[in-house]
């Protein structure tokens, strides 16, 4: 039963509507191994998982022009393996029809830039659940507002598709959805992150 307080949801991609989980750690593998030349622990790899690119990279060079090498090659075969290796989570559509009958604004934001989060959306015909998409490349604190889905509108925010300042639960990775919270004077009434070990699972 969905909560009569409820006036929107906010979700994570990776790892809460979408398992990327082995296309996101192939990728990291490979740009390890191609411009590193090296094998990096998994753990490690996958460590910040949910945080920019940009700032992921980091935690792997101190070198400028390695940095933005790392980012290219990830890139470049993230896109080209992107569609093969990424699955919709059981239940996720059952769940998104549910709020959407009750009338919920629902809205993905992610720290994956806007044009990939569109992707994984589109390959599994979920965007038209969704009234907003914020990637991390639409937020002030990487580079423009906010826009909704599709993009028609940058100035957009989340009060215009109906959410209040009343409780709004929040589902997957926390920093850029507090971000989005603050912003538009909402307040965090639950939250759950994506991937976690399978020995803590």
């Amino acid at each position: 039963m969905v909560s009569h307080d409820m006036q929107a949801v906010l979700f994570d991609l990776d790892g809460t509507l979408l398992d990327t989980h082995d296309l996101l750690l192939a990728t990291f593998r490979y740009t390890a191994r191609t411009v590193l030349r090296e094998a990096i622990p998994d753990e490690r790899l996958m460590a910040k998982v949910g945080q920019p690119l940009n700032t992921q990279m980091w935690d792997f060079t101190d070198d400028p022009a390695v940095h933005e090498e790392l980012c290219r090659v990830y890139r470049e075969y993230n896109a080209e393996v992107h569609d093969d290796m990424i699955r919709l989570f059981e239940g996720t559509v059952p769940m998104l029809e549910r709020l959407k009958e009750a009338g919920l604004p629902l809205a993905v934001v992610t720290s994956k830039r806007h044009e990939v989060a569109m992707r994984g959306l589109d390959l599994f015909g979920l965007t038209g659940y969704f009234d907003f998409l914020i990637g991390s490349d639409d937020w002030a604190e990487h580079q423009a507002p906010p826009r909704p889905l599709g993009g028609r509108s940058r100035g957009a925010r989340l009060r215009t598709a109906g959410a209040g300042s009343s409780d709004v639960p929040v589902r997957g990775r926390q920093s850029l959805r507090h971000a989005v919270r603050k912003r538009c004077g909402l307040r965090h009434r639950g939250g759950a992150m994506g991937y976690v070990p399978s020995d803590r699972a």
